[in-house]
């Protein structure tokens, strides 16, 4: 019975535990979904000098990214609490001095580094020795290449005059070959023909024209047909495509996904804009009519920005300082998706488009 008692206490400990585990769990989760991820942004333009402040955080600044662009110089960080993770700056490793003991080594390292100069000064003056007598036999080969060459220039002169000999020749065999065939060809239609040996000549040059006509009139059927095949393809794909798109169910599911992304836009948008703009067109007539679209969505920006014309400026100019905030909650995104994937719809449209991608496989392996 003790025994049994001490399991059930044990037991009820490791059950504790456990629940406090799983209770843990579950707000630390909860924390990730609802806690925002939280945006700031700020431009400043002047003339053509641009600068953009950015910071990025999630968790109560406890995750954080910084950005900053000047000068057309970008610096980025990435911080965990106190830890920075990027960019890693690495530690400079400081000169030690010697101590008091460690001066005797020093001395010592000091007469090594003597000695090794020494010798490297000797084999320094040997090396260079060798380089004089290199530098003599060097010499004597030049002037024996120098006679060499006065007995040897004579040689190739001779052996190009005579490949050049050879090649006159090999081509006037060429040439008189072609014309005592065609001279050949002439006395035997001469000698078949008689006196209409030009008409048959004249035939022959015709029938050959006649057949590269065709040949090509055969190339260009060949390729009108495939240009046929190819826009018979295309009206296939086009209809398949109509038929998909003409669907209700397909309309159904792409309104809806439409409506999600722009609910997500919405969302991801910054809920506070604040600045100041000064723009010019540099022309008067351009600018007017920039101020009548302004004018026309005056409503939407009439809080947030104050908007000034520069009707003395002669070129493009953009001037001015904007503040951007805000703020993305994991779960209302999770919200969003998971609506719109178990309404249904969604899946049906991708399953259309499995089928629809199918189908236009199948239609051009077909044709």
């Amino acid at each position: 019975m003790i025994v049994l008692h001490i399991l059930g206490i044990l037991f009820k400990i490791l059950g504790i535990i456990l629940l406090a585990l799983l209770v843990l769990i579950l707000v630390f989760f909860l924390i990730l979904l609802f806690v925002p991820v939280r945006y700031q942004a700020e431009i400043w333009r002047d003339g053509k000098e641009l600068k953009v402040k950015a910071q990025v955080s999630y968790l109560l600044r406890a995750v954080r990214a910084s950005v900053f662009f000047e000068d057309r110089k970008l610096d980025f960080s990435v911080k965990l609490l106190w830890l920075t993770l990027f960019p890693q700056s690495g530690k400079k490793k400081r000169k030690k001095k010697p101590k008091k003991g460690e001066e005797g080594n020093s001395t010592k390292d000091f007469e090594s580094d003597s000695e090794s100069e020494k010798e490297n000064n000797k084999t320094e003056k040997r090396i260079e020795s060798l380089e004089d007598r290199s530098e003599s036999e060097e010499e004597i080969k030049n002037l024996e290449g120098e006679d060499n060459s006065s007995t040897g220039e004579d040689k190739p002169e001779k052996e190009s005059a005579e490949n050049s000999e050879e090649n006159g020749t090999s081509e006037k065999d060429n040439s008189s070959e072609t014309e005592d065939q065609s001279g050949r060809e002439s006395e035997s239609d001469q000698k078949e023909y008689g006196a209409f040996s030009w008409f048959f000549r004249l035939r022959k040059k015709l029938c050959g024209l006649w057949e590269n006509i065709l040949v090509k009139i055969e190339k260009i059927k060949d390729f009108l047909h495939l240009l046929l095949e190819k826009v018979k393809l295309a009206d296939s794909s086009l209809g398949l495509i109509r038929v998909f798109f003409a669907d209700e169910i397909n309309k159904n599911g792409l309104r809806c996904s439409g409506k999600a992304i722009l609910q997500l836009l919405k969302y991801v948008l910054p809920y506070k804009i604040k600045g100041e703009l000064v723009f010019a067109t540099g022309d008067a007539y351009s600018l007017g009519r920039a101020l009548s679209v302004l004018s026309i969505i005056y409503p939407l920006y009439a809080k947030n920005l104050n908007i000034h014309a520069d009707f003395e400026a002669d070129h493009f100019r953009l001037d001015g300082h904007i503040l951007l905030k805000g703020r993305i909650r994991l779960v209302r995104l999770l919200f969003i998706a998971v609506r719109l994937w178990f309404s249904g719809k969604l899946k049906l449209v991708l399953k259309n488009i499995k089928e629809l991608k199918n189908s236009l496989m199948s239609a051009q392996s077909g044709h």
